[in-house]
Formats: C-alpha cells, sequence, structure tokens
C-alpha cells in the first residue's frame, strides 16, 4: 500500500498518523509520498518520498522559475521535477497493489498518474475537499471524473451526503468515521464547589464559531456563571477573537492559547469539565463540520459537550445524553446550556459518562482501525 497525502507532521492533522500507523502496524505500508516538500526520508523505517522541490531557497528558486518557464512553453529538466512526475516515477520504482491518496485535493492534483496505475485506488474525504469553494477551479467535476475509477472514503454522513448532492454514486462511497484514544477508565470530574471549566479546541476559522462562543461565554457570566474559558487553536479569526477578549468585561475568565501537540490538548481536556464549540454554516464557503474529531476527543475524556446542529456534529453528539446542542447561531441557547451544565455537576458527570462509552462504542481508534483495513482490503 502507497499512502500519498498533501504534507507531513501538521498539528492538527493526527488522524493522518494514526492512518500510516494502522497500515504499518499490519506490514502493509511500503511507502508515503508527500506532495509538498518535506525534509522527512524515512518514519519507522519506511520510506517518505518528497514528490515536490525541497523546502530551501534553491527549491522555491526553481518553482518559481520553472513557473514562469512553463507560461511560455519551456520546461527545462534542470528546473526539477513536478510532483505528478515524481509519483509516476515513484511507482515505476515501487509498484503497489493499492494507493490511498488522503483528501480529493491531493488526489485531483496527482490524477494523471493515478489514474494510469495498475492498482486499486482509495480517496479519503476529510471535509474541506468536499466544498467548491474551498479548492481548486473544477474540483467538482474531476471529483465526479475520477468516481468511475476510486472508491471515496467519507468521514461522516453529511460529507457522503455532499458528494451525492455533487453526482458521485452511492456504489462508489462508504462511510468511516475517524477513531480517536479513548481512555480505559472514566474519569471523575469536579465538585459542586468547583468553577467550571470550559474548552475549546480548534481552527479559529468561521464554521466554527470561536467569536460565537466568545459572546455566548459573556452572557453565561452575566448570568452567573462561576467558570473559565480556555480556547485553544490559531487561524484566520485569530485577530478577531483577540480583539473579543481584550475588549470583554470577563477577559479575566478567558485565556487563548496557539494551536498546541495532541499530548498538550489531551491535558487541558483532563482538567477540563465542559467542552463547547458553536458550528455554524460558513456563509462564504458554505462549509460546515464535516465530522468533529476535538469533539469527539472531548467525549472521549468524559466531558459533556455543549455545539450546535450543525453538519457532522448530530451524528457524534446525542442530544440530551452525550451533551446540549442547540441551533446554530443560537449564542443565547449555547450560554444557558452553559450554565445548565454549570449548576448541575451530577447531570455533567452523567452526560460526560455517556459520552465516553459512545466514544468507546464507536469512535475509537481500534474500532476505526478494523473498518479501514477492511475497506482497504488489508488483512
Amino acid at each position: 500500500m502507497l499512502v500519498v497525502q498533501p504534507f507531513w507532521g501538521r498539528l492538527s492533522n493526527r488522524f493522518l498518523e494514526r492512518h500510516l500507523e494502522m497500515l504499518a502496524e499490519r506490514g502493509a505500508l511500503a511507502a508515503v509520498a508527500v506532495l509538498y516538500p518535506t525534509p522527512r526520508r524515512s518514519w519507522r523505517g519506511i520510506p517518505v518520498v518528497s514528490l515536490s522541490d525541497s523546502a530551501s531557497a534553491a527549491g522555491r528558486g526553481r518553482r518559481l522559475a520553472r513557473a514562469l518557464l512553463r507560461r511560455i512553453g519551456l520546461t527545462p529538466s534542470w528546473l526539477g521535477r513536478r510532483p505528478e512526475d515524481g509519483l509516476r516515477r515513484l511507482l515505476e520504482k515501487r509498484p503497489v497493489d493499492a494507493i490511498l491518496c488522503q483528501y480529493a485535493t491531493t488526489a485531483a492534483a496527482l490524477w494523471e498518474p493515478l489514474r494510469a496505475a495498475r492498482c486499486d485506488l482509495f480517496v479519503h474525504l476529510h471535509g474541506y475537499d468536499t466544498f467548491a469553494a474551498m479548492c481548486p477551479p473544477g474540483h467538482q467535476q474531476r471529483l465526479r471524473d475520477m468516481a468511475d475509477r476510486v472508491l471515496l472514503i467519507c468521514n461522516s454522513h453529511c460529507t457522503d451526503q455532499q458528494m451525492s448532492d455533487w453526482g458521485i454514486p452511492a456504489d462508489r462511497m462508504v462511510v468511516k468515521y475517524y477513531g480517536v484514544e479513548v481512555p480505559q477508565e472514566l474519569q471523575r470530574r469536579g465538585s459542586a464547589d468547583d468553577e467550571v471549566a470550559v474548552l475549546q479546541l480548534g481552527r479559529l476559522v468561521r464554521f466554527k464559531g470561536p467569536e460565537r462562543t466568545l459572546r455566548a461565554f459573556e452572557l453565561a457570566c452575566e448570568g452567573g456563571l462561576r467558570g473559565r474559558l480556555v480556547m485553544i487553536g490559531d487561524g484566520p479569526l485569530r485577530g478577531e477573537c483577540d480583539g473579543l477578549i481584550a475588549r470583554s468585561p470577563w477577559k479575566d475568565r478567558i485565556r487563548r492559547v496557539g494551536a498546541v501537540r495532541w499530548q498538550e490538548g489531551q491535558r487541558l481536556r483532563s482538567i477540563s469539565d465542559v467542552y463547547t464549540q458553536h458550528n455554524v454554516r460558513d456563509p462564504e464557503t458554505g462549509q460546515v463540520e464535516a465530522f468533529g474529531v476535538a469533539v469527539v476527543e472531548a467525549m472521549a475524556c468524559g466531558m459533556p459537550v455543549v455545539g450546535t446542529r450543525s453538519g457532522g456534529i448530530v451524528e457524534t453528539v446525542i442530544d440530551g445524553v452525550t451533551g446540549l446542542l442547540v441551533e446554530p447561531g443560537d449564542e443565547e441557547g449555547q450560554a444557558a446550556a452553559l450554565l445548565r451544565l454549570a449548576a448541575d455537576v451530577g447531570l455533567r458527570r452523567e452526560m460526560g459518562a455517556e459520552g465516553w462509552r459512545r466514544a468507546r462504542d464507536h469512535f475509537s481508534v481500534e474500532r476505526e482501525s478494523a473498518q479501514l483495513l477492511e475497506i482497504l482490503g488489508v488483512e
């Protein structure tokens, strides 16, 4: 099995590493091809091949020169290779039985050598790559063209429906949820006398609604909430969120931290009482939360979730059982849900326990591994 992915080592994409681990543990991973430049050359003794020029200044210069010369119809060999050529050479040297391509945008960029490969092709969809406004022009049609040749692995029924709306046949898709690490034992949390620790963890982007969570937290504080909010993540809304925090009358109760590694995220989840996230549909791109890994990771740690009925969140959180869901845009409802959980430690523990059991039974790494290996035909 060859795995093709766009990048290596981003903090927010631990699921890519998990997929590599699942295949490596079965001895089924032959190599990893990375679309964009990476200095890494191996992982657990398995070759890692960069399909583009190096990330050095010389490499960037070659890419710029190549782009300029292509405009006038010249492609000198000394300017380095295109990613498509890199993949073609790799497949000539290392024939494989199957290729797993992470993200539809990666598959679209490498479609010519992928289509010519004499092996099974799988494309794992991850969310943003199913929204036309987030992808290169012609992406929607390219995905329809690929459907006859590949099996699309959808990360939720939300993604599956999006692909159906694009005209992808149902028999060319399969739904497989992400898996997360679920502790063997449920952690007991908080007492009635403690301040409630509220956590949000994720990229600061419009469809995750961090600015709405800040306003909801303010409303909850005005309503008598004894608690603090820790907001973890980075992204294009960082400036807007920092401005809201600076102007907030409750700014001494709010702490924003940039992107953190998974281990630090686990530590923060272990000392928090409630997880909250205000997902909406991005009014400009139409993007929604396709699955919500951070939400499921919070459930796995025994935290009740306050969220919205948006995208894939309704597939993971059971309203009234593992958390409380409100309509997208209802900041007052989010604040009321935070107040309700803050006032009832028994309800927090009950919903947290139900969330932990749901994560264990439906969203564990072990369950995802079994499903992924079955889809890929790995024994």
